[in-house]
Parts: structure tokens; C-alpha cells; sequence
């Protein structure tokens, strides 16, 4: 994070900066493009958080197997 504490001058100064960034961009941006990007991105984002969830999981159950930890499901 750029600052830490939420109520210091730099961070205060750093939202203003993104603030004002956020709304020229959104001047010259068309609403329709700029929400076909940010779904798209988070769309591939989703996807990496769920492979990853499933790497895990997959993981987690080998190494709770080889120590004993593994119960069977009803």
C-alpha cells in the first residue's frame, strides 16, 4: 500500500490524485469500453483464483492422507 494510515496528508492526497485520474479517464472513456474491459479482467482473474482454490484443495487433501488426517465422507 502507497499509505498505511487512512487519515495522514498522503493518503489523502494519493485518493485525490486517483479520483481525478478516474474521472478524466471516464471523460473520454465510453462507459461501454470501459466495461468491457474491466469484466473482462475480471473474468480471467476468477478464473485464476478458482484453479488456484482447486490446486489447493487438491493439495491439502494429498497431505492430510499421507499424515493420517483423511476421513471418508458419508
Amino acid at each position: 500500500m502507497l499509505a498505511k494510515d487512512d487519515k495522514s496528508k498522503k493518503y489523502k492526497l494519493i485518493c485525490v490524485i486517483a479520483g481525478i485520474c478516474v474521472y478524466i479517464i471516464t471523460l473520454f472513456v465510453p462507459y461501454e469500453t470501459l466495461l468491457n474491459y474491466i469484466m473482462t479482467y475480471c473474468g480471467y482473474s476468477g478464473c485464476v483464483v478458482a484453479v488456484v482454490c482447486i490446486v489447493r484443495y487438491f493439495i491439502i487433501k494429498s497431505r492430510d492422507k499421507k499424515e493420517g488426517l483423511f476421513t471418508e465422507s458419508v
